[in-house]
Parts: C-alpha cells; sequence; structure tokens
C-alpha cells in the first residue's frame, strides 16, 4: 500500500485513541462515503454501530488493512461500503471484485458466519462517466455473495437516480462525489431495518 494510504489509516488510528475498543458491535467499513456519515448511529437508530472507514480507501485498501483496523473490534456484523474510489482510479470490475473476495475470506476465516452487507456503489455526478463500470461491480459483487445466506447485498444505486434514471445531483456536495444530508437520508431509509 502506498504512503498516503498509510497517512489516511494513522489518522483513523488517532482518531480512535483513547477510545475503548468495543467488542461485539456492528463494525462499518469502508472509504470516506462510511467516514463522514458521522451521523450514521442516530440516522440509523442504532448505538451499536462503530465506523472504522478511512478516507480515500479501495476495496483493495480495506482487505489489505483489514486485520489492523477490524480485527481488534471481533463485530459480530459488518457493512461494507467500497469499490468507489477503485473505480476513480481505473481498476476494472473483475478487479474490484478479486479484492472484495479477499475481504470476503478474510471476515469469514476470523469471524465465522456474521451477518455481513455489502452497499452497492453509488452513482455520483463525478464518476456518472464510470457508470457501467459501476452496475457491472454491483452485478458481481451481489452475485458473488448471493451463494452465502449470511450475506446481504443492499441497493442504494437505484434510489439516488432521478424518473429519468440520472444521478440526482442535489444529493451532492460541490465535489460531485460526497453526499450531502439529503444523500445520506436516502441511505438511511433504504438501510433501516435492513442491517
Amino acid at each position: 500500500m502506498t504512503e498516503e494510504y498509510e497517512v489516511l489509516v494513522e489518522e483513523l488510528e488517532s482518531k480512535l485513541q483513547g477510545s475503548k475498543v468495543e467488542t461485539g458491535k456492528t463494525v462499518f467499513y469502508g472509504s470516506s462515503s462510511f467516514r463522514l456519515w458521522e451521523s450514521v448511529n442516530s440516522d440509523l437508530a442504532d448505538d451499536q454501530i462503530i465506523n472504522l472507514a478511512f478516507g480515500g480507501s479501495t476495496m483493495e485498501a480495506c482487505q489489505y488493512y483489514f486485520e489492523r483496523i477490524v480485527l481488534p473490534y471481533a463485530p459480530t456484523k459488518m457493512v461494507i461500503y467500497a469499490g468507489d474510489n477503485d473505480i476513480g482510479n481505473g481498476s476494472t470490475p473483475e478487479e474490484i471484485l478479486e479484492s472484495f473476495t479477499k475481504l470476503y475470506h478474510k471476515i469469514r476465516a476470523n469471524f465465522n458466519d456474521i451477518p455481513l452487507t455489502f452497499l452497492s456503489i453509488k452513482p455520483s455526478p463525478s464518476r456518472w462517466d464510470q457508470v457501467e463500470k459501476i452496475k457491472k461491480t454491483n452485478r458481481l459483487i451481489k452475485h458473488f455473495i448471493s451463494a452465502d445466506i449470511h450475506c446481504k447485498y443492499i441497493d442504494i444505486f437505484e434510489p439516488m437516480l432521478d424518473e429519468n434514471k440520472k444521478v440526482k445531483e442535489e444529493l451532492f456536495i460541490e465535489d460531485g462525489l460526497h453526499m450531502n444530508a439529503a444523500g445520506y437520508a436516502i441511505w438511511s431509509q433504504v438501510m433501516t431495518d435492513s442491517i
């Protein structure tokens, strides 16, 4: 992994430093779409969520840093949002699936059959030119986890589109990638009682 990821992981560790490592919770793991969701506990009415996402992370980085970040927390549930930045970095859907598969096997090897949820990669204005790759990646991961009865796929792609099947730009901040409160409201609505 690059030095940039080390910095991002160290930022997460610094943020967590001093707080007790609580095991047996629901871990949210992935990229900045989770990291920036500071109201996730209240939005989903769940005080058992621990947010271990780190900005800029890819699916590849998530599997690489799994032992360092997630393992100490021994979660009883996991929710993953990653793959968005892999698309932005030029990875193919097949490469993202490969990274997810490695992460999946690490989760299963360490935490047995805990409930595992994959939140689909979202559409966004800044990556609309990559929308077909996003759709394919979502399909590949959905198919892969369908063989595991303890896995769930949650589609947040479709709810973020308008009646013309274009991404709702009003759900995003100025960068066209990260969401505002309206975007997270949709996520909350879709995810409530589903994880």
